[in-house]
């Protein structure tokens, strides 16, 4: 079982249904907004910054991020991405997910000097070494 935190949720509706009861609005419209700027920029020095700076990522030195990355909207401060890895074209990290009776939330830990391929979707609470 992947480390993740556990939160059933009550009432007759899904767990996504009540979303903003988890996270605020706005915190998740900024992070939106910053992903899809870094989505398609293809400045390597700047979607680090703005990855460190606006979403609280945890980037190591020389991490590179492809285009159409798309980091965790909702919790990206529960990413860590190490020294010198590749994450690439279109990979999916997320923090988060949403289920019918419950919501889990794990941080994402990936090393240093590792390449993510292209398409690749990390769910939460996974680790991958060094």
């Amino acid at each position: 079982m992947r480390r993740t935190e556990r939160y059933p949720t009550k009432g007759d509706a899904n767990s996504l249904w009540h979303i903003y009861k988890t996270v605020p609005f706005f915190k998740v419209a900024k992070n939106f907004i910053v992903i899809q700027l870094s989505r398609y920029t293809p400045f390597i020095s700047f979607k680090n910054f703005l990855f460190r700076t606006f979403l609280k990522m945890k980037v190591g030195k020389k991490t590179s991020f492809a285009l159409m990355v798309m980091p965790d909207v909702m919790f990206p401060e529960r990413i860590q991405v190490g020294d010198n890895s590749i994450i690439w074209y279109n990979t999916t990290i997320l923090a988060h997910e949403y289920l019918i009776d419950e919501y889990r939330i794990g941080d994402v830990v990936i090393g240093k000097n590792v390449l993510i391929g292209a398409n690749s979707t990390i769910l939460p609470g996974v680790e991958i070494g060094d």
